[in-house]
């Protein structure tokens, strides 16, 4: 949750696209917790690629120490 907290406080935010918030959205209605790793990772990764920020200063943790539990 933290990690979603993060994501939608971004100022990256603004640029993800509409699909992509209404996926997320759906994702969170239904309780699709893999679904929500996967799109906020995704969201993450492309704000991180945006904004120059290495993997290290990713704003989504969640989904590697996710997988690493798997």
């Amino acid at each position: 949750m933290s990690a979603l907290e993060k994501l939608t406080g971004s100022t990256a935010w603004g640029t993800v696209s509409a699909v992509m918030k209404d996926r997320l959205a759906n994702a969170l209605a239904s309780g699709d917790t893999s679904a929500i790793v996967d799109l906020t990772s995704r969201m993450g990764a492309s704000a991180a690629a945006q904004s120059g920020t290495d993997e290290e200063q990713s704003p989504l943790p969640y989904r590697q120490a996710t997988s690493q539990r798997q």
